[in-house]
């Protein structure tokens, strides 16, 4: 879906980031669907560490340059904002942070993910969750042309007044839920991880 609108609400450890921080990125890329993605965090520091990841994999995956070539820009690789060979654009931005008039060349941004943005302060102060879900629908969401681009949420539901929990409920937006075990009480990646194992967690934590 070109136009998607969605909050991934999956369980810690089960590979969020991975997902759409990463893989689905350098799969956008391969089709030349991506020209320009912004990865948000909750600070600007922790966006940077998470494009890192994927910034590694354009750099040293091998398997990946064999098929499409090399990736490597010198002069526009920097930590936090990068541009590739082909001229695809990749930026970290902090929660709050202006992203007005982002883009690259003629390209603006057609690939959002937020990821984790919630954090246990935030969530029990609603005035700033306001201000935040504020934030990402008119000044984030509008960085991309008219709507034109994928907006992806991942996180963990850590209070009912997350802003996680706010975005989901909105009209138009596709939200699927995956928790650490199903309704029969099996793992739901039960190849990573034990009942047992579930078990001691929730023993500890409630």
């Amino acid at each position: 879906n070109k136009k998607l609108r969605a909050v991934f609400e999956w369980a810690r450890g089960h590979a969020k980031s991975t997902h759409f921080d990463i893989m689905i990125p350098l799969w956008l890329k391969a089709k030349d669907e991506l020209n320009v993605m912004i990865l948000v965090g909750k600070s600007e520091d922790n966006a940077m560490t998470l494009l890192g990841d994927l910034q590694a994999e354009l750099q040293f995956n091998q398997r990946y340059i064999n098929d499409f070539g090399e990736q490597i820009n010198i002069g526009s690789w920097e930590e936090g904002r990068f541009i590739t060979k082909d001229n695809k654009a990749f930026f970290a931005l902090g929660r709050g942070q202006s992203p007005r008039g982002l883009r690259y060349r003629s390209s603006r941004p057609d690939y959002i993910v937020v990821d984790d943005l919630d954090d246990d302060e935030l969530v029990h102060n609603e005035s700033r969750v306001s201000k935040i879900i504020d934030w990402i629908l008119e000044a984030l969401f509008n960085t991309m042309d008219m709507g034109r681009g994928r907006f992806v949420m991942v996180g963990n539901r850590i209070h009912k007044n997350s802003v996680l929990a706010n975005i989901a409920k909105l009209d138009g937006i596709f939200h699927t839920v995956v928790n650490a075990m199903d309704e029969r009480g099996k793992p739901t990646w039960h190849e990573k991880y034990s009942v047992d194992e579930i078990n001691e967690v929730i023993k500890t934590i409630g």
